[in-house]
């Protein structure tokens, strides 16, 4: 090896090292600290785990970005869950050493050899995959800021000139033209008007996701407002816009709300489990 190597190795071992003495802080300010990181951890492990929920459930993340949320937060939330064990294995470890240290009852309940000391390959292991994991969310989430940003983009500046947002103005135009054509009042919802269901039958993606954005959107038109077609009962209070450009800015706070807490935290936690990696004193 030779010397910068070694000097990497050294820096390296030091740093971890200085991370594990501070989770073994003793008295009250060691507690806070152990507790303090341990919620965190478990909460922002929750918060993952939710936002994957909520993507999957959600039919407007899921028409414009597809699966990319959902497969971007389920790395982030498997390196967040075991980071949250690998810091609770720690704690234990810390426990069990000053039960020892202190020679409280508690040891006898213990063997004095610590046969659930996790090994040394099973700790390397654990985390090879906080590192891959990590990784893998803050390449995703680098994608999800992407597409996430080229969609609002196609949604609010080029709306109804390519893909999705072409098919469904054409569909729009399409819903007008049959509202005006069969004579459809505008106190109902245009889907119970006479013949609705022979001009468009069931499921009819396009028609059903543009019911489902005025309903939930409170919006009218698509790339540009109009009367809505079928919330007959808007409400008076949101500014009435075209679903389009509302859509797009909802959907750019969504993409940054997912992707950069993936990109910063992948990083951050990459480097954590290499420097825990890398430790001798594992």
């Amino acid at each position: 090896m030779d010397s910068s190597s070694y000097r990497l190795r050294t820096w390296t071992n030091n740093l971890a090292a200085s991370l594990l003495a501070g989770l073994d802080q003793k008295g009250l300010r060691g507690i806070c600290l152990r507790t303090t990181l341990f919620l965190s951890l478990v909460g922002a492990t929750a918060a993952a785990g939710s936002g994957l929920l909520l993507c999957y459930l959600n039919v407007h993340i899921r028409f414009w970005l597809g699966d990319l949320p959902i497969v971007c937060l389920a790395p982030c939330t498997a390196a967040l869950a075991l980071l949250s064990f690998v810091l609770l294995y720690q704690i234990f470890l810390y426990s069990h050493r000053r039960a020892q240290q202190e020679k409280k009852w508690i040891v006898n309940l213990v063997d004095k050899d610590f046969s659930m000391r996790l090994s040394r390959h099973t700790l390397r292991l654990l985390f090879v995959t906080i590192v891959a994991t990590s990784l893998a969310a803050a390449v995703l989430g680098y994608f999800v800021v992407v597409s996430g940003h080229e969609m609002s983009v196609s949604l609010m500046k080029e709306c109804g000139k390519s893909g999705n947002t072409k098919s469904i103005q054409n569909m729009h135009q399409r819903l007008e033209d049959f509202a005006q054509s069969h004579k459809c009042s505008a106190s109902k919802s245009l889907d119970s008007c006479n013949g609705y269901s022979k001009v468009f039958p069931s499921p009819a993606p396009f028609a059903s996701y543009l019911k489902v954005l005025e309903l939930e959107k409170d919006c009218g038109g698509f790339c540009s407002y109009k009367a809505p077609l079928f919330n007959v009962s808007p409400d008076k209070s949101v500014k009435q816009e075209a679903c389009a450009k509302k859509m797009g800015r909802r959907l750019l706070s969504i993409t940054y709300v997912i992707g950069v807490p993936a990109m910063v935290g992948g990083v951050l936690f990459s480097m954590l489990g290499c420097l825990l990696l890398c430790y001798d004193g594992i």
